[in-house]
């Protein structure tokens, strides 16, 4: 077989292999697989929360509830399988579930799909922040197309969620403190219990943020009425109290060996525990 026929079979070939999978050499197209439906998208789950709060005022009139949380699950896809598969066997007493950043370990298409390949496994509404890894490569267009914005908000029972992106090193002008200031207002009419701020990386973080810096956050968060904040990127858990500021921040541990976290609201109060399988112990702040 001659040169040319060669190489017109070789393009043949790679041109067939893209076609039927469905994936393009260009970064963001049709991949990642598991990753094309609306589903994952955060305008979705808002909508899920919204049908769920409803359904509670209408039938339950309750106003407690319980939050998941779980971070860092940038090398152990198999841990977050069993986690997912852990919070949705408690579905009945936990609302949905927070994705406190680093998704993946390099922001790959690869990466993306296992974790929504994972995430199609649960029921509960979900919502992500974006983490320093999921920014790598190509990650902040994909996150884009699969989840959204990476700054946004939601309310669910009288608490308000601002949710945003703090990844100062790979992410210019953030974190936004004007949208953080503009979110926790709370507007008229509206019954708010209490204001809870999530980001990936923690303001206390010496390593990302100067000390300038981190006053700028935790002033802002103090400024505007909020009085816990939830982060990951360390990938130990611990929970602190801030006196001066009267600021909780709490930070769940990475993923790795069937490790979560469980955040209960109520009208007055909230609480933590930290998880690893079906075993929960109560944090308490230093």
């Amino acid at each position: 077989m001659n040169s040319d026929k060669t190489l017109m079979i070789v393009i043949f070939s790679l041109t067939f292999f893209f076609a039927v999978s469905g994936c393009k050499s260009s970064p963001w197209e049709d991949c990642p697989e598991n990753c094309q439906s609306d589903r994952f998208s955060i305008e979705t789950n808002l909508a899920l929360l919204k049908e769920k709060e409803k359904s509670i005022q209408i039938n339950e009139g309750r106003t407690d509830f319980k939050v998941a949380l779980i971070a860092d699950s940038q090398r152990h896809p198999e841990d977050l399988d069993t986690v997912i598969e852990l919070i949705s066997n408690r579905r009945e007493e936990i609302d949905f579930i927070l994705f406190l950043g680093d998704l993946t370990d390099a922001g790959l298409e690869m990466e993306f799909d296992w974790v929504c390949k994972i995430l199609k496994k649960t029921d509960l509404p979900f919502f992500a922040v974006i983490g320093n890894h999921d920014l790598l490569n190509y990650g902040e267009e994909i996150w884009r197309g699969v989840f959204g914005p990476l700054d946004y908000s939601l309310s669910f029972l009288g608490t308000k969620f601002i949710l945003f992106n703090s990844n100062k090193m790979e992410s210019s002008g953030a974190p936004n403190l004007a949208f953080i200031k503009a979110q926790a207002k709370i507007e008229p009419g509206e019954t708010r219990f209490h204001t809870i701020a999530g980001a990936h990386v923690p303001p206390s973080d010496g390593s990302i943020f100067n000390s300038a810096e981190s006053k700028a956050i935790k002033d802002t968060f103090m400024e505007s009425g909020i009085h816990v904040s939830i982060h990951g990127h360390l990938h130990k858990s611990s929970y602190t109290y801030d006196e001066t500021r009267d600021l909780y921040q709490y930070i769940i541990s990475r993923l790795e060996n069937n490790k979560y976290g469980i955040l209960t609201i109520t009208r007055n109060e909230f609480s933590f525990e930290n998880c690893s399988n079906n075993s929960c112990t109560v944090a308490l702040p230093e």
